[in-house]
C-alpha cells in the first residue's frame, strides 16, 4: 500500500495519458470512497455519460455528481506537477460552463497547492462558491491509496485515532457533568488532544448540533 505522493508518482510516470486516468479513474473512485467527500455524494458521473449534460465534448467539467440532497455538483480534476501553479486560464471554461442553474456547487479537485494570484481571486470572487480540494487534502485522506493504478479495487482506510487514559477520563467526566447541567469547560492543556475530545463527548452525548470555533 502507498500514501498519496507515492500513489501519485506512479501516475506521472507510468500513465501515458495521465491526465485522463486522473479525472476518468481515479477522481470517480476516490470520491466514492474518501471519507468526508462521500458522506454527500449519491451518483457521480464521467461528463461523457451525464444525462443533463448541454455539449457533446467536455467544456471543462470532468464530473458530475449528485449531493443527498439530489443536487448537482460540477468537478473538475487537474493532474498537475505539485510545482504548478495553477491559472486563471485553466479554470476559465470550467468556471463559464459550470455557472448554469442545473449545477448547485462546483469542486476542484488538484494534484498541486499552488493557485496563480489571478486564477486566487476569480475563484474568490464566485457567486456560486468553488471549493478546492488540492494536494494537501489527499495527502489527508484516510484512505491508504494501493500500491498499484490498476488496483483500485482495493481500498483500506487508515486507523482511526482512539483515546488515552487520559481523554478517556476527561470525556467520562464531561459526559457525567453534562447529564444535570446546560454548560460547562473543559480545560486541557496544549497538544493533549482537545479537538478528538471534543469530538468523542459530542458521539457520547449525542448532540444533534455542534458550533465548533477556530
Amino acid at each position: 500500500m502507498a500514501n498519496f505522493d507515492e500513489f501519485y508518482s506512479l501516475i506521472s510516470e507510468n500513465i501515458q495519458d495521465k491526465g485522463d486516468y486522473f479525472e476518468k479513474t481515479f477522481c470517480p473512485w476516490f470520491l466514492k470512497h474518501d471519507l468526508q467527500l462521500s458522506s454527500n455524494i449519491s451518483k457521480i458521473w464521467v461528463w461523457e455519460n451525464f444525462p443533463h449534460r448541454w455539449r457533446d465534448k467536455e467544456c471543462g467539467i470532468d464530473l458530475v455528481f449528485q449531493d443527498n440532497n439530489d443536487k448537482f455538483w460540477a468537478v473538475q480534476a487537474k493532474c498537475y506537477d505539485p510545482k504548478y501553479y495553477i491559472t486563471k486560464k485553466d479554470i476559465d471554461s470550467f468556471l463559464s460552463e459550470s455557472n448554469r442553474e442545473i449545477i448547485h456547487g462546483r469542486l476542484l479537485l488538484a494534484t498541486t497547492n499552488l493557485i496563480g494570484e489571478n486564477a486566487r481571486q476569480v475563484l474568490e470572487g464566485q457567486e456560486k462558491k468553488v471549493f478546492c480540494f488540492l494536494r494537501k487534502d489527499f495527502q489527508k485522506s484516510q484512505i491508504i491509496f494501493p500500491s498499484s493504478t490498476e488496483k483500485l479495487i482495493d481500498i483500506e482506510y487508515k486507523k482511526i485515532a482512539k483515546p488515552f487514559l487520559c481523554q478517556k477520563k476527561a470525556i467520562n467526566k464531561s459526559v457525567n457533568y453534562l447529564k444535570n447541567r446546560k454548560k460547562g469547560k473543559l480545560i486541557m492543556a496544549c497538544g493533549s488532544g482537545k479537538t478528538l475530545t471534543s469530538l468523542w463527548i459530542k458521539e457520547k452525548i449525542q448532540a444533534q448540533k455542534t458550533l465548533f470555533l477556530v
